[in-house]
């Protein structure tokens, strides 16, 4: 479920913030971190306007909100909720743009689920 929700906030954000009709692309695949645990990767990116980019050392504070998100409706939530979300499974979820303009974000979580 906290999966479901994550993967909702991802892709609800994606397509609110592309241009109307762009594409969003979604790439998962697994890999092994430094300490040789398999990893979970779920890539999210999708066009972004280099002027209304949001701030990166913002994008994950609660109610934050970035330069062109008063066109829309939303609270400054989500990828807040998805970090937090995140990091109680020991994942993390992080944020870049591309040279090409691409807003990206990688949601990585363990493969297995840890032992409570």
């Amino acid at each position: 479920q906290l999966l479901s929700i994550m993967l909702e906030n991802l892709l609800d954000n994606a397509l609110k913030y592309s241009p109307q009709g762009s594409p969003v692309h979604v790439v998962a695949h697994t890999t092994t971190d430094d300490a040789g645990r398999q990893q979970t990767i779920l890539q999210i990116r999708n066009p972004a306007d280099a002027s209304c980019l949001p701030d990166p050392e913002q994008i994950f504070l609660r109610y934050y909100r970035g330069p062109e998100a008063h066109m829309h409706t939303g609270t400054g939530l989500g990828l807040y909720l998805v970090r937090t979300l995140a990091r109680v499974q020991d994942g993390d979820v992080t944020f870049r743009v591309t040279e090409d303009t691409m807003v990206e974000l990688n949601l990585r979580l363990p493969a297995t689920p840890p032992l409570p």
